[in-house]
């Protein structure tokens, strides 16, 4: 901020220049930053805010353009402050200019003086009318550049012609250029635009007429542009005497009305030849454009050029108030369309369902210039698509029904199950030392063998319906192949065979993935190797195989044998659901063919495959590659304590009680007996009630209050879905944990049973071993009368 009498203080001459030129007040100039500071008695001259500096800009000459830093700067001239560009007078003033340096910089000290001594301040009000005259006139050229319009004469009496400086620009000639009527005419250079302006030059000059138009030239740099000219024809006594014009340009509005015809002409080719039922139509609903496929479908009896302004009523006599009023909507802005909509045209046996839609095409001057409607007749993929569906709903009964087949069946043949081979079990507990124990042990096998082939065969219809799901967990790879080796080994001694386990090092302890059924696999390829071995060994190989994501470990599993081997016509067919190598196999061997087919499936869930080598009379492999998951976290961290149990929500009290009491639900009497033995062997004195179905178990429940409830699911009167969520509902049974034992496992039942709110779920046969980790698991560990581990 510059203080002007602080500028001036100390410098005499300065002062003496103020004194004597500066009657009312002086500026300081900065010429670097462009700002003007007034000193006190211009500001109040002016009316400004005291200390109020103002930019450059405001200063004009006589002439009313902006000051040039450099104009006169030793000298007086006249010129003003104008604020307010509406203005035009502004604060005249005579300026007294003188240019100083201060601290290497260039300012200019301007003294303001009246404008008119005191004999000519008559001549004001004509000097600011000029001054008015000049600004318009500026203002006028301002106009002129920005709408690139410039003007050109012709004066018929000197022969003198005139251009503007915009037109001399348009044309791109020199500022000395002088022009004429025929140097005017040289850069039109196309026939069109030449014979167009020199036969209507000539009609103006000869009889007046004027002319308006729009041509093609070439400038005088080369450059081809549109210009739009206009001439008109000035009389004196009736005799034309000058001739005179402006010229234009209007190259890019060309360019852009050059673009628009150029898409407009796309527009309606595409409309016309379009494969689909397209129609233009304007607001008064009368057609501008159409496909010939609007024609073909809609079966007009009428040629494209014929329907070109017809109404579309007219055509369409029978269309619905209801369609009009879509077209009503469409015409007022709104876009509408539906995917599947059904009319019968007029004439037509059957409905047509249709896909329409209904849009607004604008207008250049703005506003809806009517609607683009598009239908496509999809009557023949309606039908298949009501086809599909049915054939789809009748394909999801087929499928409910065998869902639910399988399940009854499943809980049929596992209900009995559960009570030889809980019997049998009691029986060889029973018998430990006796011949009979033996007896008991294979009718426990030969039910377990059975209950194998009823989990193949629901595994089976789960994998044919894309149900098999994996539940991958952090799991121990080298103890899942031991279990599975473990588990079999008994079969492999009364074999005389032996089964060898070969690890490589370098896998880690921990992996994630689904340990059942990572077994369930294994168990059926080392079965199979049993099965189809009768000299010699089996070998299960775990091999780590590079990877190439480090998060990921890649391991080859195999299991080898010197059985009978597999011809290898028939390597591919043992894959296929119920096959074997060959009809005398199963004979001999037995099976149901299943077990490959779905260790196969399970396999492809875990991105692996099965795959198998074989020599006929020599021995088999069977081997995969999985790419396991190494788990997120340090499971090493976790305790293996079998002491430490989890305070679970809804675990009995953990105080000793007296006379525990537990709740078997079941309606077959044999399942019945089988769970009183189990509780009677596994806890001390509790008191066992019973209900044979949902209903009396909500009854007994109120009466006794139990600690814990063994809850079948498929019962007569009240299942065991109802009866959980009546006990639940009421106010002692919030907390009572409630076990589910179930016959089923058909996908979702488990997660059922959590949704109405059991604790837990046991899944028959029910292994007594099983049972006593769930009572230990809710009547909590330190219950002394739950029975230690027997050796049996």
């Amino acid at each position: 901020m510059i203080h002007p009498i602080a500028f001036i203080k100390n410098k005499p001459e300065l002062c003496a220049f103020v004194l004597e030129h500066g009657l009312f007040g002086f500026l300081i100039w900065d010429t670097s930053l462009g700002m003007v500071y007034p000193s006190e008695i211009a500001t109040k001259s002016m009316g400004l805010v005291p200390h109020q500096s103002f930019p450059a800009a405001c200063l004009l000459n006589h002439s009313g353009y902006n000051l040039d830093p450099k104009y006169k700067p030793n000298h007086s001239f006249f010129g003003r402050i104008c604020f307010d560009p509406n203005e035009s007078a502004g604060f005249p003033f005579h300026f007294h200019s003188i240019e100083v340096s201060e601290g290497g910089k260039s300012y200019r000290i301007l003294a303001l003086d009246a404008a008119l001594n005191k004999n000519e301040e008559n001549q004001i009000p004509i000097i600011q009318s000029e001054m008015e005259l000049k600004s318009v006139s500026r203002l006028l050229d301002q106009m002129a550049n920005l709408a690139k319009i410039g003007g050109w004469d012709l004066d018929l009496r000197t022969g003198k012609a005139n251009w503007t400086d915009v037109t001399k620009r348009i044309h791109e000639v020199e500022d000395d250029f002088n022009p004429s009527v025929e140097s005017g005419l040289q850069f039109y250079h196309s026939e069109e635009s030449r014979t167009k302006i020199t036969n209507a030059v000539n009609a103006l000059l000869e009889m007046g007429t004027e002319y308006d138009l729009e041509l093609e030239m070439v400038t005088a740099k080369g450059n081809q542009t549109w210009v739009r000219t206009i001439g008109r024809a000035e009389y004196e006594n009736e005799k034309i005497v000058k001739i005179y014009g402006i010229i234009q340009d209007i190259n890019d509005r060309k360019k852009w009305e050059m673009a628009l015809a150029s898409q407009t002409a796309i527009l309606w080719s595409f409309v016309e030849h379009a494969p689909a039922a397209v129609a233009m139509l304007d607001q008064e609903m009368r057609y501008i454009a159409l496909s010939q496929r609007w024609i073909e479908d809609y079966k007009i009896p009428l040629l494209k050029e014929e329907l070109i302004g017809k109404c579309h009523y007219e055509v369409f006599p029978n269309v619905s108030d209801e369609w009009k009023k879509i077209h009503t909507r469409g015409l007022a802005g709104e876009i509408l369309k539906s995917d599947e909509d059904i009319w019968r045209p007029p004439g037509w046996e059957k409905d047509q369902v249709i896909q329409w839609e209904i849009r607004p095409w604008n207008l250049l001057s703005g506003g809806i210039g009517g609607i683009l409607m598009f239908t496509r007749d999809i009557t023949e993929s309606y039908e298949t698509k009501l086809e599909l569906k049915h054939a789809k709903e009748v394909a999801e009964k087929s499928y409910n029904a065998k869902s639910e087949f399988l399940a009854n069946m499943s809980h049929e043949i596992r209900t009995p199950l559960n009570g030889i081979i809980g019997y049998s079990d009691l029986l060889a507990e029973t018998l430990v030392d006796t011949a009979f124990n033996e007896y008991a042990q294979i009718i426990k096998q030969s039910a377990h063998t059975l209950l194998n082939i009823v989990n193949d065969i629901l595994d089976f219809s789960k994998a044919e319906a894309g149900k098999l799901q994996l539940a991958e967990e952090p799991n121990d790879l080298k103890k899942v192949i031991l279990d599975s080796i473990r588990i079999m080994d008994i079969q492999a001694i009364t074999k005389g065979l032996d089964i060898r386990l070969d690890l490589d090092g370098n896998i880690p302890k921990t992996l994630m993935f689904d340990a059942n059924r990572l077994r369930q696999v294994m168990l059926n390829l080392i079965g199979n190797a049993l099965k189809f071995t009768e000299i010699g060994f089996i070998v299960c190989k775990l091999e780590r195989l590079e990877s190439t994501l480090e998060a990921e470990v890649l391991v080859r599993i195999s299991v080898k044998d010197t059985g009978i081997g597999i011809a290898l016509e028939n390597q591919k067919k043992i894959f296929d659901s119920f096959t074997q190598e060959d009809f005398s196999t199963t004979r001999k061997f037995g099976g149901t063919g299943l077990g490959l087919a779905i260790s196969r499936q399970l396999l492809s869930l875990m991105k692996s495959e099965l795959q198998v080598s074989s020599t006929l009379g020599q021995g088999s492999e069977f081997y995969f590659i999985i790419p396991f998951r190494l788990p997120e976290v340090d499971l090493n961290l976790k305790s293996d304590s079998p002491n430490v149990m989890e305070d679970l929500e809804g675990k009995v009290n953990k105080t000793n009680r007296s006379g525990l009491k537990i709740l078997v639900v079941e309606d077959n009497l044999v399942n019945m007996g089988l769970m009183k033995n189990f509780i009677k062997r596994i806890v001390t004195d509790v008191s066992i009630l019973e209900a044979e179905n949902g209903e009396e178990a909500i009854s007994v429940f109120q009466k006794e209050n139990p600690h814990l409830i063994l809850m079948d699911i498929q019962m007569p009167v009240k299942n065991g879905y109802d009866a959980t969520l009546a006990i639940r509902s009421l106010p002692a049974g919030t907390t009572v944990p409630i076990i589910a034992v179930t016959a089923g496992i058909i996908d979702g039942e488990k997660e059922k049973c959590f949704a109405v709110g059991m604790n837990d779920y046991l899944s028959k046969p029910v292994q007594k071993e099983n049972l006593k980790q769930i009572l230990r698991k809710w009547l909590l560990e330190e219950d002394s009368r739950i029975k230690p581990e027997q050796s049996s």
